[in-house]
């Protein structure tokens, strides 16, 4: 047989390198490829999956070089340290190398670490397993697979394992095919049996692992306006919890024909969890700001009284920002929290441009800031505000996903909302303002950080800013403690940059980039406010 079909046999025969035809597939042009016959294009599309296995194995071995050559200088680093009488702080080599390799691969530091540990265990303790992916019989998802379970076998047992996993016949004559013949969930179930065949306590081990890790997690749905969950809990309690969603469900269906099974389940599971806590909701109100109080001016406290700043108050004074706008000093701005039933909305915008001596431009589409007089453009937002279908699709929440227009609309007419009222750049969304319950310039500018960054500054990383610590830039004293010297930082990241050689700086517009030990550099920006609004 000749063609690709043919090279596919040959390649599966072990005739052929997987990465030997790679020439061959790199030489076909688009149009040959859109031409291809049906047998002929299931060819090529096995050899790519083969060649992108074996080109997998070499990334695994690059993997745990990498791995271990880091870890070894961070040891030698930390013996040096004390063999000169000093304390060697900082974090242990793993972390090195999977924040390292998580900036460099753009992924998060879990899926990193994962990936490392499944590297390690492939080129160190499975090497017949590792054999089959760089043949490209076994494709590293499911290599993965392998090595996953193989955590959970004790280490004089794992090389037993990896002859189990390979050769299945040891482990039961029922067996007939392999795992390069078995998809995902099958292959699950057969290193599960292949560990519990070498090492029996295995299962055990893993059981207590899986209880002490139970979790449940909420992430942006698929589609806007859902989130996704995902838990794992002890059987035992999944049963119960189960039957209790079924339950109330099964009402909901009787109660309303026009139900769906699974919106039914969804609506009985929020309404088991609310019915237990009590919810109070903060609307942050975002809005541009159209003109700017000029250095030394005077903006009203929470009392009216215009406050004066000094040279003692430099720090946080009026200050430029890149456009060559004025900003006003945040603890000048007064406490702007209210429920809505006791102002309005409008109420908001009232005590902004009166109170505040700020102008907001509402950003509803099409229309014109310079086309009408403040309290007219005001009046177009309000429109909008009654009309939701005339906002973009919704405000977007960093840990649930979109919260779409109408949601909005919904919590900001309940009394029982409280609204606080933030101000930003009218052409590149960046905070300017805040609204400090305190004089106290601390307060307002570690709310003003945590609300320009939304999450860790590190790159990749997406711990939220309300969990993360604020770290001096340029370390104080040296620096001050201001907006523009401040980032927020989540522990693990707070003592990369305090340990290790890690270093960044901060821009006046919130652009952090990073420079790590092996100097490359990463650029993070700060929560982007307008694309996440309504």
């Amino acid at each position: 047989m000749t063609g690709w079909r043919g090279t596919m046999e040959q390649v599966g025969d072990g005739l052929r390198s997987p990465l030997g035809v790679v020439p061959d597939l790199e030489s076909l042009t688009d149009t040959a490829l859109v031409d291809l016959e049906v047998d002929e294009a299931l060819a090529v599309v096995e050899l790519v999956r083969r060649a992108t296995s074996a080109l997998d194995a070499i990334q695994v071995l690059a993997l745990e070089a990498f791995a271990r050559r880091t870890v070894e200088e961070v040891e030698q680093d930390k013996a040096d340290l004390r063999a000169r009488g000093r304390c060697a702080l900082g974090p242990e080599g793993d972390d090195v190398a999977a924040v390292e390799l998580a900036t460099a691969l753009r992924l998060g530091r879990r899926a990193v670490s994962a990936l490392l540990d499944d590297a390690r265990m492939l080129a160190r303790d499975l090497p017949q397993t590792l054999g089959l992916v760089r043949a490209g019989r076994l494709d590293l998802a499911r290599a993965r697979v392998v090595a996953h379970q193989a955590f959970e076998v004790a280490r004089e047992h794992r090389p037993a394992y990896d002859d189990a996993v390979v050769h299945p016949e040891l482990v039961s004559t029922r067996y007939r095919l392999g795992p390069t013949d078995l998809d995902v969930p099958a292959l699950r179930k057969r290193v599960a049996a292949a560990a519990a065949h070498v090492d029996p306590e295995s299962q055990q081990r893993r059981a207590e692992s899986a209880r002490r890790d139970a979790f449940v997690r909420v992430g942006p749905g698929l589609d806007p306006g859902m989130s996704t969950w995902s838990a794992s809990l002890p059987s035992e309690d999944s049963l119960s919890v189960w039957a209790a969603i079924d339950e109330l469900a099964g009402e909901y269906l009787r109660a309303d024909p026009s139900l769906t099974v699974g919106p039914a389940r969804a609506q009985a599971l929020v309404s088991l969890v609310l019915g237990r806590a009590t919810i109070t909701t903060t609307v942050d109100l975002t809005v541009p700001l159209d003109a700017w109080p000029a250095a030394g001016d005077g903006m009203a406290d929470g009392d009216g009284v215009a406050a004066e700043s000094s040279e003692d108050d430099a720090s946080t004074a009026c200050t430029s920002d890149v456009h060559g706008d004025r900003r006003p000093a945040l603890r000048l701005v007064p406490d702007l929290t209210w429920s809505v039933a006791e102002r309005g909305l409008a109420g908001l915008v009232e005590v902004a441009e009166g109170d505040c001596d700020l102008q907001v431009v509402p950003t509803v589409p099409g229309a014109d800031r310079d086309a009408s007089p403040p309290d007219e453009r005001w009046s177009a937002a309000s429109r909008a505000q009654e009309s939701p279908g005339s906002w973009s699709i919704g405000v977007q929440h960093p840990m649930v996903g979109f919260v779409l227009a109408e949601a909005v609309a919904r919590l900001l007419a309940d009394p029982d909302t409280r609204v606080r009222l933030h101000g930003c750049h009218p052409r590149t969304g960046a905070l300017l303002t805040h609204d400090p319950t305190t004089y106290r310039p601390a307060a307002a500018v570690a709310r003003a950080v945590r609300a320009r960054d939304g999450h860790c500054r590190f790159p990749g990383c997406s711990v939220p800013a309300a969990r993360t610590q604020l770290d001096h830039v340029v370390p104080f004293p040296t620096g001050p403690t201001t907006v523009d010297n401040l980032a927020c930082l989540c522990v693990t990241h707070h003592r990369f940059k305090t340990h290790t050689p890690w270093t960044y700086v901060l821009t006046t517009d919130g652009i952090c980039t990073w420079t790590s030990p092996l100097g490359r550099t990463y650029a993070t920006e700060p929560a982007a406010l307008r694309e996440r609004a309504a």
